[in-house]
């Protein structure tokens, strides 16, 4: 049978652990997958000079090149800086507004590629038993994130958490190879990845974490860097499909994910790979849509077209600051942060 199954995933809030409030914690629950990535230490600070406005002046480096960069705003009343001059607060058309240093330059610089761009450094996941474990318990006990934590700590890195959120599951009766192979019965795919008591199947976890970290390779994950058969894609080949897709989408978000192999950053991934050990499989394991060849008419051609749309208003969309909470994080941002 041919068929195609896409999971729709998005990112729920970039952040520094070490700067994690009440809010965030709250919102941590809704997610089971998450990245961590790096980007050149940012600062904000404020700025007087005689009666003027006070200013808010971010600092940072091209995340690439590693030209300084230093942008600035009057718009916030009332500006402070503190936790090191990590984070800031103040007032915007009467309402209480906070944000990490590089929240505000990444807005201030329209999201530009300098200041948006994040190396992925791991992917991981928490899930427990029947869905009881999420990204808040996980990032606060890993050993591997406590590690990434105290590799940058001393150097002019910040550190950041994105919680990922599986939403739509959708499946198509077709797919890369042209054999005329009938196409999948309806349902099939909800049978196989269906959510449970409003949690999203564990099955469903393990087969995007492995799209992901196959995909972006990155340097702290030692495992399922390679996409080769695996018991959790065992149910999508015996179910009939034989691609699989991950949209990795951060519509209105800040960040652009790239790493070492996937060296262009973006805000919207388009991530596909063939369902290993078919015994009708071709040359291409796991890349961008782009990277393999697609019948020009086809059901399978319109969804790549459907991706690069969705993926283009990811791009396009406005960059909005999530606000979790009414302050920001008490504490100073040090290694207790990451502990147990």
């Amino acid at each position: 049978m041919a068929g195609t199954a896409l999971y729709e995933v998005g990112a729920l809030h970039t952040y520094q652990r070490a700067l994690e409030n009440d809010g965030i914690r709250a919102a941590l629950q809704e997610s089971h997958l998450y990245i961590v990535s790096r980007r050149p230490r940012t600062t904000v600070t404020v700025a007087r000079a005689g009666l003027g406005r006070p200013r808010l002046v971010t600092r940072t480096r091209d995340v690439r090149s590693a030209q300084d960069i230093v942008l600035s705003t009057d718009a916030v009343q009332d500006p402070t800086s503190r936790s090191d001059d990590a984070y800031w607060s103040g007032i915007v058309n009467g309402a209480p507004v906070h944000g990490e240093a590089w929240h505000l330059a990444a807005l201030l610089s329209d999201r530009a590629t300098s200041i948006s761009a994040h190396e992925v450094l791991y992917v991981g996941q928490a899930y427990g038993t029947a869905g009881s474990r999420h990204t808040g318990h996980r990032t606060s006990s890993h050993s591997t994130l406590q590690k990434i934590y105290e590799d940058h700590r001393a150097q002019e890195w910040d550190v950041f958490v994105t919680p990922l959120v599986v939403g739509k599951l959708l499946s198509l009766n077709d797919d890369h190879i042209d054999d005329a192979i009938g196409g999948l019965e309806g349902g099939l795919l909800e049978s196989i990845m269906q959510h449970e008591r409003n949690t999203v199947a564990e099955n469903t976890v393990d087969v995007v974490e492995h799209l992901l970290i196959s995909y972006f390779r990155p340097k702290y994950n030692k495992k399922l860097l390679d996409w080769v058969d695996a018991k959790h894609l065992a149910p999508l080949r015996d179910g009939g499909y034989r691609l699989v897709s991950v949209q990795l989408q951060a519509l209105h978000e800040l960040a652009a994910f790239f790493s070492a192999t996937r060296t262009s950053p973006h805000r919207s991934h388009r991530i596909l790979a063939e369902v290993p050990a078919l015994p009708e499989g071709t040359e291409f394991t796991i890349g961008g849509w782009d990277e393999v060849d697609l019948p020009e008419i086809s059901g399978i051609a319109l969804l790549a077209a459907a991706t690069a749309t969705t993926s283009e208003l990811a791009r396009s969309s406005s960059g909005i600051l999530r606000v979790f909470g009414d302050s920001g994080p008490v504490s100073q941002p040090d290694f207790s942060a990451w502990g147990a």
